[in-house]
């Protein structure tokens, strides 16, 4: 017995030193968004052998190419933010034409011919007038924003989408779409970013958190349609918060991609992700760091990419999810099609730099 008791504390003592190791490798390895950045690469590339292949699109042992951009705000910290919903609008003149103005989004016109909504995609960046050149528009409509609405004066917006839609080369539109953006970094993620809806997650309201982007079709100053769907800053919980490393947000993306969750990527993007608090449900909520690999991806691998197969597919709701999500200070992938637990999405334990200095 005193023999069995000798080699289980040998052991035991052998054990300590890597726990001790791992547990001080764990504090040092964090880093501030400021580190982060200058360490980054600035395109994450590689080629992976992937595990499960799609139906006529992708076979086992198949590889997956990825060259893509890695953008992350130019922010010295990453503060967590408590958001709420954005009131209605008050004060339209007549000049506007009004499809919605409630808390969750607005739809509103002003001299918008809306028969030209339907005008194709333009292949080209064109510029249809003068009044608004392509390489200006963006600067433009935050402008118009601003003008009109008086509740985006004091918000940061950040472009992610700006196509040109017209039927010639003299008349079209330019098309943008923005991220509502807290402190120098995008609100990326928001109700929509689960699959399935958990009943749970709702308020009184029975709306479940605001969404995070505005977007405007704009012909020339003065004439446009929008659509605000955004949200409104309480204030800020934390200054900043300790991230992990991109290697091991990397290491994260790269077995996901192995396992057969993408077939393209085009960008990763640092942003925030909207939590629910459960003590102040459908009032209240927490913007914390997450980072989105954007393109064709699945989250169910038993399905193909999209619906361009002959395969019986029959939840097609499942093409709704287009990102892979990592929380940026535990490296947890976010199973956005398949989880359907009640607290998903509530504040998860948020590390500050006290615990790991």
């Amino acid at each position: 017995m005193k023999k069995r008791l000798c080699i289980l504390v040998a052991a035991l003592l052998m054990l300590l030193p890597t726990a001790l190791s791992a547990g001080s490798l764990a504090a040092a390895d964090y880093v501030s968004i400021k580190e982060l950045r200058e360490t980054l690469p600035q395109r994450w590339t590689g080629e992976y052998v992937v595990e499960n292949g799609a139906y006529k699109q992708l076979e086992k042992g198949d590889t997956v190419s990825v060259d893509v951009p890695i953008v992350v705000p130019e922010v010295d910290a990453v503060p967590v933010v408590r958001i709420t919903w954005e009131p209605p609008i008050e004060g339209l003149d007549e000049s506007f034409y009004i499809s919605g103005n409630g808390w969750y989004s607005k739809g509103i016109g002003r001299n918008f011919p809306m028969e030209e909504m339907a005008f194709p995609l333009m292949e080209e960046k064109t510029t249809f007038d003068p009044e608004l050149p392509w390489e200006d528009a963006q600067a433009i409509a935050i402008e118009e924003f601003k003008k009109y609405f008086p509740m985006m004066r004091d918000k940061e917006l950040t472009c992610y989408f700006h196509y040109s839609y017209g039927e010639s080369e003299d008349n079209g539109f330019q098309c943008l779409y923005f991220y509502t953006t807290y402190h120098g970094i995008p609100h990326l993620l928001s109700n929509g970013s689960f699959l399935h809806t958990v009943k749970s997650e709702a308020g009184a309201n029975d709306l479940t958190d605001p969404p995070g982007n505005v977007a405007m079709c704009i012909k020339r100053p003065g004439q446009f349609w929008v659509n605000i769907a955004t949200s409104k800053e309480i204030g800020v919980e934390i200054e900043d918060i300790p991230l992990l490393p991109f290697e091991e947000i990397l290491k994260a993306f790269e077995r996901q991609v192995e396992a057969g969750h993408a077939y393209s990527l085009n960008e990763v993007r640092f942003g925030y992700m909207t939590f629910i608090d459960p003590e102040k449900k459908g009032e209240e909520f927490v913007l914390l760091p997450v980072w989105a690999a954007k393109g064709r991806t699945r989250g169910d691998l038993t399905i193909p990419f999209d619906l361009k197969t002959d395969q019986v597919v029959k939840d097609r709701s499942a093409y709704g999810c287009n990102s892979i999500v990592i929380n940026a200070q535990t490296g947890e992938v976010y199973d956005l099609t398949g989880d359907r637990r009640e607290n998903r999405r509530y504040v998860p334990d948020i590390l500050t730099w006290d615990e790991v200095n």
